[in-house]
């Protein structure tokens, strides 16, 4: 297998968007990995699963300065290819500055002679004082060895896993070791040290510009250093060339990999351009580039067709000369079913009534947009199923609608004029159940203004994730799961591995490796914010001895969605769980249609509850098996339990099997972020419940399973019967 492995931190998604693209465009025959260091995921990253990104959350200490974060993604790096088989191909990439052109582990399986792969800046170190510097600084002792050496680039890294493992550990292994003050950059030269030795220069090829696996503009460009520093004398290769819109070597091959491509103007500009052209717009969530006031360009992600349009701010603009282009003629020629424009200017309403004369598809009204009542009237008159809007500001009276005269819309492209504004819809759009597809900027203008392209998310057809969760690595279980499991992308393995336990190795060549997550408390810790351990009154915890993953199961499960946000439901299964019957897939198949936020194994009311949902009552059956006299919810919440304090009504559960929705999911981070928690079974369904969740027991009170009573489920060996919980 291939994989393209990138890292990232103290850095957002716009940063990297042309790395990214490219990828997805050019890499398709490999694995994509982007691992996140920062203690936090930003969120901008989450989107990149649309782009066949796998994020994979590796935190290292919250160092603010980048130069740290360049050498100790190597180290990272190195851990996560432990997970991966040794003779599969990776491409290690920087992020920042890289752009794809064509595929570069095709080139490589057809030019591959050794083991590692690495690109030559086409200078020797006597020629280049930078990394010299670097070299003189850390490692005096090797200057006189290195000096007639080629520059080697440490911002491409290829080769078979098992060797590059080993060159990652060297050279982090070196630049950890340099002074604070001179840690600037210290990996390259760290590398280029580390090259010297035998063990690694007898299995390393060198590739230069003279072939067409990858160019280092910085030093072989037509930056401003090239003849300043006297490279146009020292380079010792063929120079690359701009060949309309790709960077080709002298033969006119197109290079693989085009880095530092952003210290030449003209070359950032056209390449962005080029593959900003080249992806579809359906598989990404940002960023799209407008270019121009033309519908054409402007208006390009936005679903109107077969629609009735709500066009906001229809009026005409400077530069576009074409009436086809202006947003209304532009919907209704491109096929919406009706277009309602709206705009505050007499002479552009007068214009549209004369040129659409005797259409029936249009219609016409000159308005101020003053107040939310002004739109209200216009949704409350026309059937409208799509709003564009592009009014100054005066969006903000969107906000403020009466969402009841939004239920028929299914589109929405809103733009917007400043961040405070973006950001509201960004929210609103979560509160309408809108999922905003794609975040468009203008070259021509700042950061202030920009496009939200929105889509009702009952429109979005998603997968569900079946996540297995273990502590033991299935050292007991993993048999009867084999026999049941159908191993695919949306199956994964989430492993606690604080005891020190992880997956064996049968298990990890039989999964996808990049569906194994390895997680413990720390991990939990810094990702969740949260370092609480359970009150040794508790209940559940009296005397101590539970441990703060045991008794907040639910964290886990949060820690998995921070990354995997993308999907509709999420099961969630202990690995003591197993299907006698090999009914699993039976058992996901009776309950992929039923419409409930939150379904977990026993999950019952008190009797003082509304009970919306008409849950099991607590009754003999379903006692504390502490006491079965005892009411299971006269325990819960206990001593160190932090629910939010107006929540009146409380219901217990048995949490072995749960599945989510999405937005379930959504709220129990929320709440969790609000600094809210307490003993899973009783907190999770409790919290749900009061925002109107809807709530299931996959049981009933005879220990049946309610959908379907044939199914029958093991927990650790004894069938699933209460009584034995």
């Amino acid at each position: 297998m291939n994989y393209l492995i990138g890292s990232i931190k103290h850095c957002e998604r716009d940063k990297i968007e042309a790395w990214a693209i490219s990828a997805s465009i050019f890499c398709k025959n490999a694995k994509k990995i982007l691992i996140c260091l920062d203690e936090n995921i930003p969120e901008s990253l989450l989107s990149l699963s649309k782009l066949d990104f796998e994020l994979v959350h590796l935190p290292t200490p919250p160092n603010a300065d980048i130069n740290v974060a360049k050498f100790e993604r190597h180290f990272i790096a190195r851990e996560y290819l432990k997970s991966i088989n040794g003779d599969d191909i990776v491409l290690l990439t920087d992020t920042l500055d890289i752009i794809f052109q064509s595929d570069p582990f095709e080139w490589y399986e057809k030019n591959k002679t050794n083991k590692i792969l690495l690109t030559s800046e086409g200078v020797s170190h006597s020629n280049e004082f930078w990394n010299l510097g670097g070299v003189s600084r850390s490692f005096p002792n090797f200057i006189n060895e290195i000096t007639q050496k080629d520059v080697l680039n440490g911002g491409i890294i290829a080769g078979e896993a098992k060797y590059v493992s080993d060159l990652l550990g060297f050279i982090y292994l070196l630049a950890s070791m340099t002074k604070p003050e001179h840690s600037e950059g210290i990996d390259q030269p760290s590398m280029n040290v580390v090259m010297l030795a035998n063990i690694f220069k007898d299995i390393t090829q060198i590739t230069t510009t003279s072939e067409s696996f990858a160019v280092n503009c910085a030093v072989a460009g037509p930056t401003e250093q090239f003849i300043n520093w006297g490279f146009q004398k020292s380079y010792k290769y063929d120079l690359p060339k701009l060949n309309k819109d790709t960077i080709v070597n002298q033969e006119g091959h197109s290079y693989c990999i085009v880095h530092q491509y952003n210290r030449i103007k003209e070359w950032d500009i056209i390449l962005k351009d080029k593959i900003f052209n080249l992806v579809d717009l359906k598989t990404i969530s940002d960023l799209y580039l407008i270019h121009s006031e033309n519908s054409e360009d402007h208006w390009k992600p936005f679903n109107f067709k077969n629609k009735y349009v709500l066009d906001l701010g229809c009026g005409r603009w400077f530069g576009v000369d074409d009436p086809t282009q202006y947003s209304p003629i532009w919907f209704g020629e491109k096929g919406a079913t009706k277009v309602i424009g709206v705009d505050a200017s007499t002479d552009d309403i007068e214009y549209y009534n004369e040129y659409t004369k005797d259409n029936s598809k249009y219609n016409f009204i000159q308005k101020y947009i003053e107040s939310p009542k002004d739109i209200e009237n216009i949704l409350i008159a026309y059937p409208i199923t799509a709003i564009k809007s592009d009014i100054e500001g005066f969006e903000c009276h969107l906000l403020n609608v009466n969402p009841t005269l939004l239920k028929d819309i299914t589109e929405m492209a809103i733009e917007y004029h400043s961040i405070d504004l973006k950001n509201a819809f960004i929210e609103k759009f979560k509160e309408w159940g809108f999922e905003v597809k794609t975040k468009a900027k203008f070259s021509f203008a700042n950061d202030t203004v920009g496009v939200l392209f929105a889509t009702k998310r009952k429109n979005i057809e998603k997968d569900n994730a079946l996540v297995i969760c273990t502590t033991r690595g299935f050292t007991l279980y993993y048999n009867d799961w084999k026999q049941n499991l159908t191993i695919d992308k949306d199956t994964y393995v989430l492993c606690d591995t604080t005891s020190g336990h992880t997956y064996s190795t049968k298990v990890a060549l039989d999964f996808i490796q990049d569906n194994i997550i390895n997680y413990n408390e720390d991990n939990i810790k810094k990702s969740l914010n949260f370092d609480i351990q359970p009150s040794d009154k508790h209940w559940w915890n009296v005397g101590g001895g539970r441990s703060m993953m045991w008794f907040y199961a639910h964290l886990r499960m949060l820690y998995f969605y921070k990354t995997h946000p993308e999907y509709d439901h999420y099961w969630f299964f202990d690995d003591d769980i197993t299907f006698p019957k090999q009914q699993l897939n039976e058992f996901l198949d009776t309950h992929k249609d039923l419409d409930y936020d939150c379904m977990i194994t026993y999950l019952f009311s008190d009797l003082n509850n509304e009970n919306p949902s008409k849950l099991p009552v607590i009754g003999p059956g379903m006692g504390s098996y502490h006491a079965p006299e005892h009411n299971w919810l006269i325990h819960y919440p206990g001593d160190g339990d932090n629910q939010p304090p107006y929540i009146t009504e409380k219901y217990g559960s048995y949490f072995p099997i749960v599945r989510f929705s999405n937005q379930a999911m959504k709220i129990l981070l929320q709440e969790h972020e609000n600094g809210y928690h307490g003993y899973s079974e009783g907190y999770i369904p409790t919290v749900l419940n009061h925002h109107g969740m809807k709530l299931y027991s996959i049981f009933n009170t005879e220990s049946k399973v309610e959908a379907n009573n044939d199914i029958i489920i093991h927990h650790k060996n004894w069938e699933m019967y209460w009584k034995n919980v």
